[in-house]
């Protein structure tokens, strides 16, 4: 751009001002030493905050970059634009070609980026005697850029497989989640189909996808998918529709989770669920035998002092009708009472497994049936402070009540026994609270100690002995009270000793 200083002083800078006014990008002329040798009106409003085009001749960048710091002292980073530019004049004077850069800095206390591009300025000598430039505001593009930017390193860090397609399923990106996930790398699929990790019934499905369905109903779905080695992989499956203004550049977003381990954690939780639901069967039917046997030897004995009684006295010729009579009454009433036992235990353990309205009061009482000749015959003494003048309705499998309520008060039994308490008891209260009736359990056994009282409902912890404990009493209890019956259930130290406590939802 051959120009002579002289010749250009006396140019028709009113024709130059007309040419570049309404220019949005800022334009410009310097000697070589950065000083202006004209300047346009963007320039000075959007860099230099010139008084008008005249003001910037004879000065530099730093000129007015001091000039604007020193108004606003308070904000050092009101204006950082100036040294920069003149660094950037000497590489094309130095160079002595045209060249293009990005410039920024602060300017009114906003960031500003410029896309600036620069030649040398020649007199008719071709001797370079400046610059002669341009800059316009890419501010916006570049903050886009760098969030841009951001964004595909998050993707990149992320544990997820991310993936795009164009439309008809060519990979477009692939990060590095994916590579690890599926075992290729990004050069390895880069424009080949998204069919690679599919499986056939997969990628019919999503070959018959709408995209306009997709692109306001992401599809997420459990799926199976295949890895370089052929292996199968658990996973769970996005997709997202992603329209743009330029129909070929609409992406098609992969989000996939790889739940395999979640899937194999889940089956082995299952398989351990089912053991220790048929452990506590056992459990519960081991208990049922024990009340059995407890409610059976009184009677039993009964019986067996009366035939004695009778062989004795026949034996000894002593033996009258009346005495036989009332041996025979005997023995009938003590096996009457047990079939009435019999009866009692059939119907506990064949009762329905549905959910009912039932009174609560009446099926502690049932429980309480079962226990009583163990508590009796271990000298226990049952507190039954229960409130039987309003009934109180529950919703919930009435044989599952039960086996709770047995549970709590047998283990209370135990831990009286093994504690060897003098006079001991176990009293039972039954309060309501807003909707909920609080069935509570508390023994004098001397209490949980405090280290493993949040212990007690996990499954297999027992502070019994291995022969009669198990575990697993107190944590079906609470998988019960919580998951099946939609309660509460825990456990608090009082000055006697342990307390249990159950909360049920009623029924208006």
């Amino acid at each position: 751009m051959p120009y002579n200083l002289q010749e250009l002083s006396k140019l028709d800078k009113n024709l130059l001002h007309l040419l570049t006014e309404h220019l949005p990008d800022m334009l410009w002329i310097k000697d070589l030493n950065g000083y202006y040798i004209y300047a346009n009106k963007a320039i000075c409003e959007g860099l230099l905050m010139a008084k008008d085009i005249n003001e910037p001749i004879g000065k530099n960048d730093v000129f007015f970059a001091m000039r604007e710091r020193e108004a606003h002292k308070e904000n050092p980073k009101w204006h950082t634009f100036g040294e920069l530019c003149f660094n950037s004049d000497q590489v094309v004077i130095d160079t002595n070609k045209p060249m293009k850069f990005e410039e920024w800095g602060n300017v009114k206390g906003k960031l500003l980026y410029l896309e600036v591009n620069k030649a040398p300025f020649y007199d008719n000598e071709g001797n370079i005697i400046g610059t002669v430039g341009s800059g316009r505001d890419i501010t916006q593009l570049k903050l886009t850029q760098l969030e841009l930017a951001k964004q595909a390193q998050i993707i990149e860090q992320i544990h997820d497989s991310i993936i795009t397609s164009d439309k008809c399923g060519n990979i477009i990106t692939w990060n590095k989640s994916s590579e690890k996930l599926f075992g290729y790398k990004v050069e390895e699929v880069r424009g080949k189909n998204i069919n690679i990790i599919l499986p056939e019934e997969l990628q019919e499905k999503i070959k018959s996808f709408d995209l306009k369905d997709l692109e306001n109903n992401p599809f997420e779905k459990k799926v199976k998918l295949i890895n370089k080695s052929s292996e199968i992989l658990t996973c769970m499956l996005s997709l997202s529709f992603f329209k743009e203004k330029d129909s070929e550049k609409d992406r098609i977003v992969y989000y996939i989770k790889d739940i395999s381990d979640e899937e194999k954690l889940s089956e082995e939780n299952k398989h351990q669920e089912r053991i220790i639901n048929i452990q506590s069967q056992h459990v519960a039917m081991g208990q049922m035998i024990g009340n059995i046997a407890h409610q059976w030897r009184q009677p039993l004995s009964v019986i067996s002092a009366a035939t004695t009684g009778v062989q004795i006295q026949k034996a000894l010729g002593t033996l009258s009708d009346e005495s036989l009579e009332n041996s025979y009454n005997s023995i009938n009433m003590q096996v009457q009472y047990l079939s009435n036992t019999i009866n009692t235990f059939r119907d506990f353990i064949k009762e329905e497994k549905v959910y009912k309205e039932v009174i609560l009061q009446e099926r502690v009482d049932k429980s309480l049936e079962i226990l009583d000749a163990a508590l009796v015959g271990n000298h226990i003494e049952l507190i039954n402070n229960i409130d039987y003048s309003v009934p109180l309705k529950v919703r919930l499998i009435s044989g599952e009540i039960s086996q709770v309520i047995i549970n709590i008060v047998s283990n209370a039994k135990d831990i009286l026994i093994e504690n060897n308490i003098k006079k001991p008891w176990i009293k039972i209260n039954l309060k309501t609270k807003k909707n909920k009736a609080i069935l509570s359990f508390e023994d004098n056994g001397g209490g949980i100690p405090l280290e493993i009282i949040d212990k007690v409902f996990e499954p297999y912890f027992t502070t019994k002995h291995k022969s009669i404990g198990t575990g697993l009493g107190l944590y079906m209890s609470y998988k019960i009270v919580v998951e099946s019956l939609s309660g509460k259930l825990y456990t608090k130290n009082t000055q006697n000793g342990a307390k249990f406590y159950i909360e049920l939802p009623l029924i208006d």
